[in-house]
């Protein structure tokens, strides 16, 4: 499944193209929603049973880079597609150091 250019924007997994379901919490009122509205807001956004990627752009990206004016570009991955990919995946530690996503968790679940 895919969107077109026109409302309703339907929630989908960027991989798989699954409907994807999410919390919105407005005025601390949460309900479930499966196509984002116009009064959505990022702050109270909360996908159920998948993630959430946003990036500001990135040096060397022709796809999306809006030089640093705060607006960022988000997807929506669920978690199946998630775990059959994890080998692709990259884990950044606290001090922004890359490793292979798979190898660390399975060293802090040896270490925990």
């Amino acid at each position: 499944m895919s969107n077109v250019d026109e409302s309703p924007f339907n929630l989908v997994c960027l991989i798989c193209g699954k409907m994807i379901t999410a919390e919105i919490v407005d005025e601390n009122h949460p309900r479930t929603m499966e196509q984002l509205v116009e009064s959505a807001n990022d702050s109270g956004f909360l996908p159920l049973d998948a993630i959430e990627m946003t990036s500001y752009g990135h040096y060397g990206t022709t796809f999306f880079d809006p030089c640093d004016d705060g607006t960022q570009v988000a997807a929506l991955i669920c978690d199946k597609c998630m775990k059959e990919r994890s080998d692709r995946l990259m884990h950044i530690d606290t001090k922004r150091r890359l490793t292979p996503f798979n190898v660390t968790m399975k060293s802090l679940r040896k270490s925990s």
